[in-house]
């Protein structure tokens, strides 16, 4: 069982992934911010800016707290793979397509490679080369 204060910050790094690490990717690969803040085209490049930004900041966050979490376990909750671990595998795994670099978390990087190899994972575009979709 996670202590209440690890819990409450996975909870959060969960939560924050999608806002940070996401609307970041879906801003630079798609050319707007599509995760429910509306078209792109309707937005001045100095709001899609800010947008960045903070996206950065939430993303970047999230993944201190992850790269905290492995630093004592090898999966996010119970010891094993779960669906916690699936569930932000891929917004993870392709956070460089919104600009946020996973160099600076070794243990995160590992987590990934854990999770593609368990049995029956299959790729995605874009997992080997998160930059795919900004060519």
């Amino acid at each position: 069982m996670l202590p209440s204060a690890q819990t409450k910050q996975l909870s959060f790094a969960n939560s924050w992934i999608q806002y940070g690490v996401f609307t970041n990717r879906a801003i630079l690969s798609y050319g707007g911010p599509y995760n429910g803040l509306g078209p792109g085209i309707n937005w001045p490049q100095s709001s899609i800016d800010v947008f960045l930004q903070e996206g950065a900041m939430r993303g970047n966050k999230s993944l201190r707290i992850l790269e905290q979490q492995l630093s004592t376990e090898k999966w996010l909750a119970l010891g094993r793979p779960t669906i916690a671990d699936l569930s932000v595998f891929v917004y993870i795994a392709l956070a460089p397509m919104g600009d946020i670099s996973l160099e600076p978390f070794p243990l995160v990087r590992e987590w990934i490679e854990r999770i593609k190899a368990l049995k029956g994972f299959f790729g995605i575009e874009g997992l080997e080369d998160p930059m795919v979709l900004r060519r």
